[in-house]
């Protein structure tokens, strides 16, 4: 995913929605995206799931 505006908003969806669980829950996906030989959702999945342990270590930090 190239946009990052998007990956942002999405992986700030998917911690709303699953809390700190969201990370695991999209290295997961993206893991699966893999296994069925789609690189693109992969490397999506991943991108998605980076931002969002971003966006936690930004928030839990001090």
């Amino acid at each position: 995913m190239e946009d990052a505006d998007d990956v942002e908003k999405t992986a700030a969806e998917y911690l709303a929605r699953l809390g700190t669980a969201a990370v695991e829950d999209l290295r997961e996906r993206a893991e699966m995206a893999a296994a069925d030989g789609d690189d693109f959702s992969a490397a999506a999945w991943t991108d998605i799931a980076d931002a969002a342990k971003r966006l936690l270590d930004k928030r839990y930090s001090i």
